[in-house]
């Protein structure tokens, strides 16, 4: 790849993250000037075409904004149906490489010409990622195999990726508040060291037979075995097992297997790696997990795996233990234990947050307490959400990943899963925890109650709904920001008549709009200059002119209306 080409490359993604950037804060401004369904309207649409953008960019540049599109498409729990749905093709649509250079590359890494090792190879590939592609072949003894074949100059393109990412994510973290919640540098360090990995198909066999040796004693487990003696960092041979994709729930009826009892044995395998093991399969796509004809699951693709700690372990055995007895002080007690709660954040008011949010999950009907007491409850979650209390522990990130495909698949195998009866079999007996009576509400704490009041919690409907309470840790504070704008939005209206909190939202919404121009300056800029390097110098002067144009725009808004700079 020439310079100009690595230049070309880091400039699309960078104009691509900054034009779904700008689009999103142009969006979110938008939100308490819309009618509500006006608002969602327009957010499917611009969601949709951003979501279309990304996806065709990833599909002609490929590298790593395939991965990134496929990570997206998988986190249903927390994105839009709108943003998720039009990436969902990527798992699909990925190009194969031709069967030449695959060829050319496993000869390179055998140091023998391919049929030495091999009785047959078929050139077409059975599965194509964003980092390589595998392929069906017969060694010379018999066995059948699939070889795994990295891309080629697969590894200069992830490194060019990679820095125009690292460049998009300086621009977050100046210019958007994601930065408080979430260490943006921390997070792109994480991604950078596990796609690197990825590359490194050495390490995958390292850590394949690991997974096995874990699962070892589990018959309904199957893990390919690794050939050894044919794999090289670049190319991975390994046992070839076939098998439905787990989350095809049609095709596992037609072949006389329960969906149900399917999607129960994957979330079991999965409290066993975080639980007991503390190490899991970070990318279970239904690409990666497959069903025999005997209901057996067939883990493959050990490129992204996760640690967990003995002492984080016991944090979520103890927050899944708070969940199924409503223990609201054991709740926060393992949030704060798992790094995802600030020092500073006070636990009553989350107390009385999480009780609503498992009366909504439990499907517990509100009955409005009075007046005076519920906008006092409004005032109090409002005081502690602007405190930003919450932040996200980079370590966990691509434990959510996994979380969140499993929860898609879940879904779509068996939407009634009675998770809570899950919990209670396995996750205890992992952690040597007594289940124990579940508490009736509102007996830890004096948090707001509803219906549960007359009576025990319906735990067969808190079953059918803990999926979505199972991505709480990574949506809390939005989730309760939407439950207490729902609220506002029926009977009940919170009137504001401190001046202190109208200029403090007042001065939030100036800060938002001189970033927006900001950007969109800086995005002029940079285009202007891209456009010079690339040998379009007509091209580089109307940009500049454009950019000129934005400055004085930025510069004419920096100042705050009704007052002297830096006064509100």
């Amino acid at each position: 790849m020439t310079r100009f080409a690595r230049a070309a490359r880091a400039r699309r993604i960078v104009w691509l993250g900054v034009r779904i950037a700008v689009a999103m804060l142009l969006l979110e401004r938008r939100r308490g000037r819309t009618a509500p369904d006006e608002f969602e309207r327009l957010s499917n649409a611009v969601l949709r075409r951003e979501a279309i953008r990304l996806r065709d960019t990833a599909l002609e540049l490929q590298g790593l904004l395939i991965k990134l599109g496929q990570f997206l498409s998988t986190r249903v729990d927390v994105l839009p149906e709108a943003f998720t749905h039009e990436l969902s093709s990527l798992r699909d649509m990925v190009p194969a490489v031709s069967w030449d250079e695959v060829r050319t590359l496993a000869e390179g890494e055998l140091g023998r010409p391919i049929g030495e090792v091999f009785a047959s190879f078929d050139p077409v590939p059975i599965a194509s990622a964003s980092l390589g592609q595998a392929h069906r072949a017969t060694l010379a003894d018999g066995r059948v195999v699939a070889v795994k074949a990295q891309r080629p100059g697969i590894e200069e393109r992830i490194e060019v990726d990679l820095q125009a990412v690292r460049t998009v994510v300086r621009w977050a973290r100046r210019w958007t508040a994601v930065e408080r919640r979430v260490d943006l540098m921390a997070l792109y360090g994480e991604l950078a060291r596990t796609t690197r990995e990825e590359l490194d198909y050495l390490l995958e066999a390292k850590h394949a037979e690991r997974f096995a040796a874990n699962f070892a004693a589990q018959a309904d487990v199957v893990v390919p075995a690794i050939h050894r003696e044919w794999t090289t960092r670049r190319l991975l041979v390994m046992e070839y097992v076939e098998g439905r994709p787990v989350d095809d729930r049609d095709g596992l009826r037609q072949a006389g297997l329960d969906p149900s009892r399917v999607a129960e044995r994957l979330l079991v395998t999965y409290l066993q790696q975080v639980l007991r093991d503390g190490f899991f399969h970070a990318d279970p796509h239904p690409g990666n997990v497959f069903v025999d004809g005997s209901g057996r699951l067939i883990y493959v693709d050990f490129g992204m795996m996760g640690d967990i700690t003995p002492r984080d372990r016991q944090a979520m055995g103890r927050f899944a233990a708070g969940v199924v007895r409503r223990d609201l002080e054991l709740l926060v007690q393992s949030l704060r234990d798992l790094g995802f709660l600030r020092p500073h954040a006070e636990a009553e008011p989350l107390k009385r947050a999480l009780a609503i949010v498992l009366d909504q999950m439990a499907g517990v009907q509100w009955h409005r307490p009075s007046g005076a007491a519920f906008d006092e409850f409004l005032d109090d979650m409002r005081e502690f959400l602007r405190t930003e209390p919450f932040q996200l522990p980079t370590q966990y990130t691509f434990l959510g990943r996994a979380a969140g495909i499993l929860l898609g698949i879940t879904a779509t195998l068996d939407s009634n899963l009675d998770l809570v009866r899950i919990l209670r079999d396995h996750a205890f007996g992992y952690l040597g925890l007594e289940g124990g009576a579940a508490q009736q509400p509102g007996a830890a704490g004096d948090a707001p109650r509803g219906a549960a009041e007359a009576g025990g919690i319906p735990w067969a409907t808190v079953g059918r709904e803990l999926r979505g309470l199972a991505a709480l840790l990574y949506r809390l504070p939005h989730r309760i920001d939407r439950l207490l704008e729902h609220l506002e939005s029926g009977d009940v209206r919170l009137r504001v008549e401190i001046g202190s909190v109208a200029r403090r939202l007042e001065e939030q919404s100036r800060v938002q709009e001189r970033r927006t121009r900001a950007l969109l300056t800086i995005a002029a800029g940079a285009m202007s200059t891209w456009m010079l390097v690339g040998g379009h110098p007509g091209f580089s002067r109307a940009g500049w002119v454009v950019t000129a144009l934005l400055l004085l725009w930025t510069l004419r808004g920096g100042r705050p209306a009704g007052g002297p700079p830096g006064r509100p």
